[in-house]
């Protein structure tokens, strides 16, 4: 699979960029001054227009998969390569679509919020009444989903809140812990965290950990997993190190952090480099102090 940038002849992928838009005079409003993606693999089968409207706001113009491949994964996968390309250069990733229920919960699982409502836009710009899947489009619902943080660390690419559930099942069983969560569990947990931190080597997931807590209450270090093939490396420094960083930087104070060794003593060590001081009690605990915080780590350190 191959994702490539179009400079020239855009329109010779008309009958892809009609399947999200079906006026050509509306994809000629953003067509040559927009970037242009197509997604190649044994053939064509999506394309991706975007567009910088200004104030950090990068915004999916157009994107549609060929029929015959739909429900493969090609659009969720442009949209990944569009959040790594952009993330360091942009702050805010948007798209509008008709109310339907095809689109609006696509976008939501791609991490995706309502935003907000142009009235009557489809009913105003396009010279026929549009539908989709039985429903008549009049409002242009924008949603917004914020871009990650991108650091370049030698060979590795660390992205922050950037972390689908797809990616996280794969990490899981990469290390050999069986199945793990469902693909609902799983984006159920991806909703419910507070920070997560991901690393990347040639576009390909090899590590991540998240944090879990709301501010004021608890806070858990969860899910610290590396590749087999990538541990001793250096990446759960990088990882840990994130996480520190974020806890120092948003002030989380006062409040207990914990993560579980899940009766691990070998790791220890690993935590033992950051000050981390180990306490035995019912189950293994590290406990350490970041500026003010007191924090008990539990997640697996690779």
């Amino acid at each position: 699979m191959r994702i490539t940038q179009i400079t020239q002849n855009k329109k010779q992928f008309l009958s892809l960029l009609l399947l999200a838009d079906e006026q050509e005079d509306m994809i000629d409003r953003y067509l040559e001054k927009g970037t242009m993606f197509v997604l190649d693999d044994d053939g064509v089968k999506a394309e991706c227009v975007v567009t910088d409207e200004g104030d950090g706001i990068l915004e999916i113009k157009n994107i549609a998969t060929d029929p015959e491949s739909q429900g493969k994964g090609y659009g969720k996968k442009l949209i990944d390569f569009v959040v790594q390309t952009y993330c360091d250069r942009f702050s805010v990733l948007q798209v509008g679509t008709g109310d339907s229920p095809l689109t609006i919960p696509f976008y939501e699982k791609c991490g995706f919020k309502r935003h907000h409502i142009v009235k009557d836009f489809f009913t105003t710009n396009y010279d026929h009444p549009i539908f989709e899947a039985g429903v008549q489009l009049v409002d242009m619902i924008y949603l917004q989903k914020p871009l990650a943080v991108k650091k370049q660390i030698g060979e590795f690419t660390l992205l922050h809140n950037e972390l689908s559930a797809e990616q996280f099942i794969e990490l899981w069983q990469s290390v050999g812990w069986g199945e793990g969560p469902s693909l609902e569990q799983t984006r159920l947990a991806m909703e419910h965290t507070l920070f997560r931190v991901s690393v990347f080597h040639k576009d390909k997931i090899i590590a991540m950990a998240r944090l879990i807590g709301d501010m004021g209450l608890d806070y858990y270090i969860k899910d610290v997993i590396v590749r087999p093939e990538y541990q001793k490396k250096g990446i759960g420094n990088l990882l840990i190190n994130e996480l520190l960083q974020f806890i120092n930087d948003n002030g989380i104070s006062g409040t207990d952090i914990f993560v579980e060794l899940c009766a691990m003593p070998d790791k220890i060590p690993f935590y033992q480099k950051f000050g981390f001081d180990s306490n035995e009690a019912q189950r293994l605990k590290m406990m350490h102090t970041v500026k003010n915080p007191s924090i008990a780590l539990l997640g697996e350190p690779q």
